[in-house]
């Protein structure tokens, strides 16, 4: 939730930019309920506040390194769908609201699944001076790898057979 402790707004902007599913997004950041979400149905994801630890850790004003960085979240409801549309929401604003030598694009979920699409919009984002940053993966395993792994995740054990995405393309940073 951007209304969390750690964003203050005293000399900077924290709010949630936009709402995407699927193909479409709606801008939220005037809205004052809207604009405090970060994540839809979050009882759904197995870690539904990394997305917000994760923006504590950039650019919090207790813990953070960026302690006066603008924090624009865009909620997804995590479908790959939902976040290449993000990412082009992004990109279509970017020399207005988001220019590429100001805006750090940071991904918080991931699959051991590659998606073209998403890769081709990363890779467009990236050639256009984004940097990218996005998780390695929570599941004890080496998402840096193409060799079959087995990890547990909702009590069930899985199977890994690739690399994780999106840190396994070549236009991201995996932390």
């Amino acid at each position: 939730m951007f209304d969390h402790r750690d964003f203050n707004t005293d000399n900077r902007k924290v709010v949630c930019e936009a709402i995407c599913v699927g193909r479409g997004c709606v801008q939220t950041d005037s809205d004052p309920i809207l604009s405090k979400f970060s994540i839809i149905e979050p009882q759904k994801h197995l870690y539904p506040n990394h997305g917000t630890k994760v923006a504590s850790t950039a650019a919090g004003t207790i813990y953070g390194v960026a302690k006066n960085a603008n924090i624009y979240g865009i909620t997804v409801d995590m479908a790959i769908s939902s976040i290449v549309t993000a990412i082009n929401y992004v990109l279509r604003l970017s020399s207005s609201k988001f220019p590429p030598e100001k805006t750090i694009i940071n991904i918080s979920s991931g699959s051991y699944t590659k998606h073209s699409v998403y890769e081709n919009v990363l890779k467009d984002a990236e050639e256009k001076g984004y940097m990218i940053i996005t998780s390695g993966g929570n599941d004890n395993i080496d998402g840096c790898v193409k060799t079959k792994r087995e990890y547990i995740r909702d009590n069930e054990k899985k199977i890994a057979k690739d690399f994780h995405y999106p840190s396994g393309y070549d236009s991201t940073i995996g932390v």
